[in-house]
């Protein structure tokens, strides 16, 4: 992200940045879809069992379920065409770029029974910032008044 932030040229102003409220509790994941992913039928059997009392938090296939599930948003967010970059952990999103996305992230949301936890934010991000010396007897720079984007995990650039 910070080098997202250093090339950027056209200055990325906002960054949006949520969480998917009881994702895990909430999660049914789509069986049409893993068929089309895995023909065997033990696996398929395996996965079955594995979702019909629930996805747990710390399984190991959580993290397989969440992006088989919000793969189709993580496509929407690119090609809306709102977004320079976009990042995504499990139930984590961090896009930069216009404030309306949040309006698509929710839309879409909303429409397969998920909404995002109350603490999203819109917040103006950093730009390129020159370091500015602190005054003496003070060693060290000021920091900007603004947020650097946060998100570090799975990466993905939306196109311009």
């Amino acid at each position: 992200m910070e080098r997202w932030m250093e090339k950027d040229l056209k200055g990325i102003k906002y960054e949006f940045s949520g969480d998917v409220y009881h994702f895990y509790n909430s999660l049914k994941p789509d069986m049409a879809r893993i068929r089309q992913r895995f023909k065997d039928r033990r696996v398929l059997d395996l996965i079955w069992r594995i979702v019909k009392a629930g996805v747990l938090i710390g399984a190991y296939p959580s993290p397989w379920f969440a992006n088989t599930v919000l793969q189709p948003l993580d496509q929407l967010i690119r090609q809306s065409g709102l977004c320079a970059h976009y990042v995504r952990y499990m139930d984590n999103l961090t896009a930069t770029g216009l404030k309306k996305l949040r309006f698509i992230v929710e839309e879409w949301l909303n429409g397969h029974g998920l909404r995002l936890k109350g603490d999203w934010q819109i917040f103006k991000t950093v730009g390129k910032v020159p370091k500015k010396p602190l005054e003496p007897p003070r060693n060290g720079y000021a920091q900007p008044k603004a947020k650097m984007p946060d998100a570090i995990w799975y990466i993905g650039q939306c196109p311009r």
